[in-house]
């Protein structure tokens, strides 16, 4: 069985032994058959059973540049705020001018493709060691849900001014199995209205980078550029989604190159507070 964090050992145990009771599994804490999950809020109480057996939320494609990147799960988060909807996104462009390890890139591809985030994670989960599914043929189950591959590119652009970042990116991409789908590039931000035509793009996703709080000049030479050429590249009512630590800069030079600012809220990628901001041109 596994114990959820904020459950007592003596509520646990007291749940324990009445699945015990009704059911006459056996205990084996090193190998389980099936994990039994326990979740207590102040007025609720959950109990389940672990159908994965592993996070859902980790990407297995994230290995290189990670000190660069954010999580899948927020990177596809930001999708939803821009409203980046599958059934267009063949026929809008989303850049991404910041790519850093290809986070948002990846997961729109994985997205608008169809392809599976856990598409090699099929040997894994849990429940195709369970009993009560011996009889079921899984190969031919996942073969029902895996759409047709692929083969022609997306309008998903990634850039960055940093040769490593780029090189990361392409690595996680195709380890995602999408590297071929979509385009990932070294472009310094100043040269993205030389690289990109006039209100071309539909929509700019992005995580800022950080820096550190000591580089405000950087920061504000960033942004200052990054609303200046966005101004020349994205389509009238085009939308811009930006994570950043920084709020009040990116904010600044959105108004100053006249960015209406739709939505901004607070988030959180571990201990790490990161501001959302969605504008539209």
């Amino acid at each position: 069985m596994k114990e959820d964090n904020e459950l007592s050992n003596d509520r646990a145990a007291e749940i324990g032994g009445i699945i015990i009771d009704q059911t006459h599994a056996k205990v084996n804490l090193k190998k389980p058959e099936v994990s039994v999950v326990f979740y207590e809020t102040p007025d609720t109480f959950f109990v389940g059973i672990d159908m994965a057996g592993f996070d859902l939320s980790k990407r297995q494609h994230r290995l290189f540049g990670l000190n660069t990147g954010i999580r899948g799960t927020v990177a596809f988060s930001l999708l939803k705020v821009a409203e980046y909807m599958k059934k267009d996104a063949n026929k809008r462009l989303l850049v991404d001018p910041f790519c850093g390890s290809g986070d948002v890139v990846i997961e729109a591809t994985l997205y608008t493709s169809g392809f599976s985030v856990n598409f090699f994670n099929k040997e894994r989960f849990a429940f195709r060691r369970m009993h009560a599914f011996s009889d079921i043929d899984f190969d031919a189950f996942f073969a029902k849900l895996d759409p047709p591959a692929k083969k022609e590119r997306l309008p998903i652009h990634g850039c960055d001014k940093e040769l490593k970042n780029v090189a990361n990116a392409e690595k996680n991409a195709k380890i995602a199995g999408v590297g071929k789908l979509a385009k990932i590039s070294r472009i310094d931000l100043q040269w993205l209205d030389i690289k990109k035509d006039k209100e071309t793009i539909d929509f700019v996703v992005s995580y800022a980078p950080g820096l550190r709080r000591e580089q405000e000049k950087e920061r504000e030479k960033m942004y200052k550029e990054l609303f200046y050429q966005l101004e020349f590249v994205m389509k009238k009512k085009g939308v811009a989604v930006i994570a950043t630590e920084y709020p009040d800069q990116a904010k600044k030079y959105a108004q100053e190159y006249k960015f209406t600012l739709e939505k901004e809220f607070l988030a959180w990628q571990g201990k790490k507070e990161l501001w959302v901001l969605k504008w539209r041109r």
